[in-house]
């Protein structure tokens, strides 16, 4: 006898291909600029996830990300941390980069925007797939990314910083505090 989750075709599905499958099947729906909008948001979120699971677990990692005037509480100060601490690869970082500024073009202008507009179409170039057009590129862009970050939290977690004691100290007495 066959019940409803055996048809399931996602039943074993890792989570990250849930995410993914969510994420795209209201990304494709929107206009350009609701995807766009839509694009830096959730890259933003998973680039912030990544960070935190790569912070040693304390309430002042927490506080870096989400605090009031977070240090790390912009979406460009992430992609650059991330970045700099060697969790999102050169290209894509270029990639995001481009996404960000394509974001607070239409985020910023309300009228008269589009992916013909000098400025947007001059980040467009930034991105893979050269042949196809500008939405598509992003299309791909976008999903490409996301399916690469979904992945990288979770191995991230298992880079996870720890407290240690620097040997050039020699102890002298000193403990690392209890969390």
């Amino acid at each position: 006898m066959s019940t409803e989750s055996d048809s399931d075709p996602w039943k074993d599905a890792e989570p990250e291909i849930l995410r993914l499958g969510k994420f795209l099947d209201s990304f494709y729906k929107e206009s350009d600029r609701g995807a766009i909008l839509m694009a830096g948001s959730v890259l933003d979120e998973v680039l912030s996830s990544m960070l935190q699971a790569f912070f040693i677990d304390t309430p002042e990692s927490k506080k870096l990300l989400s605090d009031f005037n977070a240090p790390l509480g912009t979406f460009s100060s992430r992609i650059l941390a991330a970045y700099a601490m060697g969790l999102i690869e050169q290209q894509e970082y270029i990639e995001v980069e481009a996404i960000r500024k394509i974001r607070n073009l239409f985020g910023h202008s309300w009228d008269g925007i589009d992916f013909d507009t000098p400025k947007v179409k001059g980040q467009i170039d930034k991105l893979p797939f050269e042949d196809q057009e500008p939405r598509a590129r992003l299309n791909h862009t976008v999903a490409n990314l996301m399916g690469d970050w979904l992945w990288r939290e979770r191995l991230v977690c298992n880079e996870r910083r720890d407290f240690k004691e620097w040997s050039h100290k020699g102890g002298f007495g000193r403990k690392l505090p209890n969390n």
